[in-house]
């Protein structure tokens, strides 16, 4: 059975979604961890108003050393 790229990296891409969307992290081996990583509410200033930035998830990556 013959992989293209494009086949391999939705795979992958797939994997590391759906163990995210379950809470866990996704480690590569020889690349790095994607993981979800929680970012508090914050004021930010625009066009000169302050505005809350509401909470919110962020998919985080540690590269491998």
């Amino acid at each position: 059975m013959t992989h293209t790229l494009d086949e391999v990296a939705a795979a992958v891409a797939d994997l590391v979604r759906t163990a995210l969307m379950h809470g866990d992290d996704a480690h590569l081996p020889g690349l790095g961890t994607f993981f979800v990583e929680h970012q508090d509410s914050r004021l930010e200033e625009r066009d000169g108003q302050m505005v809350m930035e509401p909470p919110r998830d962020i998919v985080a990556f540690s590269p491998e050393d």
